[in-house]
C-alpha cells in the first residue's frame, strides 16, 4: 500500500493517535484477559494489594507471635531450673525461662541453644521438646504460642546475665519451690498449670490440653 501511495504521489495520511488509556484499552482482547490470564480484574486486585501493603502493619490482621522457651538444668544443681527475673514493659518483674523468637528458617532445638547462649552463656546439650502452650493475655494484647524444650548445661559452666536490659539476672531454683504461678511469666505459668515436670522424659502433660489458656 504504501508504495501505491508513494507512485502516486502521495503521502500516507496519519492515523489518529490514541490516548494511553484508550491505546491500552484498544491491545486488550475482547474478553478483557490477556495469554497469561490476567484481566483488568486481576490487574485492580493486584494494584489493591500492593496499596495494602503500602499503608504498613495497621491493615494487617493481628496474628499471634511464636516463641521458644528453654527449660534449662545442670547435673550440678539437681532438680533445679534457671529462671530469670523480666524488665521491659510486659511482664516485668515475672519470673521467666531463657527464650526468644524463632528465628527464620530455625529448628526449634536450634533456636533453644541459640537463645540459652545469647542470654546466659551456657552451652546445651541433649536439647529436645518439653511442651508447648498457648497464652493470651487480652488486656496486654499479648498472644504467644510457645514451644518449651529442654536441655542440659555443659558440666561445670554456669550462668551469666548477658541482656541485663531485659533481665535482673538469673539463679538456680528447684522444681518443687517455685514462686507462684502469679509471679510466673505467662508461658512458664501455663507450662506449670499443665502438671509439666522437667525431670521425666513423658508427656502426659498434654493429654487433653486444648490450649485455652486465657490469662489476666
Amino acid at each position: 500500500m504504501i508504495i501505491d501511495w508513494l507512485r502516486a504521489g502521495k503521502a500516507p495520511e496519519a492515523r489518529p493517535r490514541l490516548s494511553t488509556r484508550r491505546r491500552y484499552a484498544h491491545a486488550q482482547p475482547a474478553n478483557n484477559h490477556s495469554r497469561h490470564g490476567c484481566g483488568r480484574g486481576n490487574v485492580w486486585r493486584y494494584r489493591r494489594a500492593e496499596l495494602a501493603a503500602a499503608m504498613g502493619e495497621a491493615t494487617r490482621p493481628q496474628r499471634p507471635g511464636i516463641g521458644v522457651g528453654v527449660v534449662v538444668t545442670s547435673p550440678a544443681h539437681p532438680n533445679c531450673v534457671l529462671l530469670g527475673k523480666r524488665k521491659g514493659p510486659i511482664g516485668a518483674g515475672t519470673y521467666q525461662l531463657p527464650g526468644g523468637h524463632l528465628e527464620f528458617g530455625e529448628s526449634l532445638a536450634e533456636c533453644a541453644a541459640r537463645e540459652a547462649l545469647e542470654e546466659t552463656a551456657l552451652r546445651l546439650h541433649n536439647v529436645r521438646f518439653a511442651s508447648a502452650v498457648n497464652s493470651v493475655c487480652a488486656a496486654e494484647r499479648y498472644h504467644y504460642v510457645t514451644v518449651l524444650m529442654k536441655g542440659e548445661a555443659e558440666p561445670g559452666e554456669e550462668p551469666r546475665n548477658c541482656e541485663p536490659d531485659k533481665n535482673e539476672g538469673w539463679e538456680w531454683v528447684k522444681w518443687d519451690e517455685f514462686p507462684p504461678v502469679e509471679q510466673l511469666f505467662w508461658a512458664l505459668r501455663c507450662l506449670r498449670e499443665q502438671g509439666y515436670n522437667p525431670f521425666t522424659e513423658d508427656l502426659d502433660h498434654l493429654k487433653g490440653y486444648t490450649g485455652s489458656h486465657q490469662l489476666e
